[in-house]
């Protein structure tokens, strides 16, 4: 199986990442299949990433629930789950692209669930340009209180793509020149862009930001 692990920290866009990362048909597309069917156009694909989707079940304030968790977090976890979510059995016979973005504090718990027979690629996103816009996101989406705890959580980030010599991605770059490190990105884990629609799940996205 083809196994792309992007290292992220909380509130650096992993999971919009996610979704235009997916947008082709090849990856297997953020939350999953319905009844069986294990295809996903990627125009189908646009209609279920776009952030209007977030905005019409739980609005622009984002509480926090019984649970612990934010409604924000919780619609990513239970509506916009990510393909590990799925079983690595269910995943094998896809026999499609697994492109998962992962927290630092979770990253050796996924790397074991592979084994020699995947091929399993690692990569992290660079946020050291970004940390106040992080926490801006981060404190408004999920439960993250300090800017310390942010940097923490950069550090970790940095440690752990440094023993694992992943290559890099920028959120400065995701943020400023969207287009370049998404066909960049797309180039380097391997997997075909669309730009057009990108770009309309991108100006989505916009929307959802933390002022």
């Amino acid at each position: 199986m083809k196994v792309s692990l992007i290292l992220f920290q909380v509130g650096a866009g992993g999971n919009f990442l996610s979704r235009v990362l997916t947008l082709d048909e090849s990856t297997v597309p953020v939350g999953g299949y319905i009844e069986q069917e294990f295809f996903l156009s990627t125009n189908s694909r646009l209609e279920r990433y776009h952030y209007r989707n977030v905005v019409k079940e739980i609005g622009n304030n984002y509480k926090i629930l019984d649970s612990g968790i934010t409604t924000w977090v919780d619609f990513e976890l239970n509506k916009m789950f990510l393909p590990l979510t799925i079983g690595i059995e269910e995943l094998v016979g896809y026999n499609q692209h697994v492109i998962e973005f992962v927290h630092p504090h979770d990253y050796k718990t996924k790397i074991e669930l592979f084994g020699s027979d995947d091929d399993v690629t690692t990569y992290y996103l660079d946020s050291g340009d970004s940390l106040d816009w992080v926490y801006k996101q981060a404190s408004t989406k999920s439960t993250v209180n300090y800017m310390k705890d942010v940097v923490h959580e950069y550090d970790q980030l940095v440690q752990i793509a440094k023993e694992y010599n992943m290559k890099k991605f920028s959120l400065h770059n995701i943020l400023n020149s969207f287009v370049d490190e998404y066909n960049l990105m797309c180039k380097t884990v391997g997997c075909k862009p669309h730009i057009d629609q990108a770009v309309t799940i991108y100006n989505s996205w916009k929307q959802t930001w933390a002022k």
